[in-house]
């Protein structure tokens, strides 16, 4: 099975990670434009792309997915930050163009580690790195292929609504 999981910058300016995930294989990578995402997702083709960023824009601190996964414990930043709006504004664009070529789920890395019960990649059993991870966003789009990979064997978990949205965790 191939997933994708992408740890999108607020901004084409900083890098996104992005970690391409094929049978216990994992391949990282740092881009900056959005075309650059898109093409490793055509050129890879995934059954399912996992984000790490709000899939969805609202005005308001939390929606309730952030609601229902703060009552079990899970710490998520408010969406209505400028920065977080600028987030999910680039996230829901590129959503819409990679759901032409397969399922978008929305993930939050940090709670994954936590459901996992790791605190980082050189904890992760059963998978093997095909190259040097270069920074946290490489690392958080490993936790989001994970998450893609639950999602696609069904083992996830799903919090928020069809209106708002939806934030899938692993499930063990």
């Amino acid at each position: 099975m191939k997933m994708v999981g992408i740890s999108l910058a607020a901004r084409p300016t900083n890098a996104t990670g992005i970690a391409t995930y094929e049978d216990g294989k994992i391949n990282t990578y740092s881009v900056y434009k959005d075309e650059n995402i898109t093409e490793i997702v055509q050129r890879f083709k995934p059954a399912v792309v996992a984000i790490d960023a709000p899939l969805v824009v609202v005005e308001k601190p939390f929606r309730s997915a952030e609601r229902e996964m703060q009552q079990f414990g899970y710490s998520l930043l408010p969406l209505n930050t400028p920065v977080m709006i600028e987030l999910a504004k680039r996230a829901s664009s590129l959503k819409y163009e990679i759901e032409g070529l397969t399922k978008v789920i929305e993930c939050h890395p940090a709670s994954t580690k936590k459901v996992l019960g790791i605190n980082n990649v050189k904890e992760l059993k059963n998978v093997r790195f095909l190259n040097i991870i270069k920074n946290d966003h490489e690392a958080d789009a490993i936790f989001a292929a994970i998450t893609a990979l639950f999602y696609e064997e069904g083992s996830y978990e799903m919090f928020g609504d069809e209106e708002e949205g939806f934030i899938i965790l692993p499930k063990l």
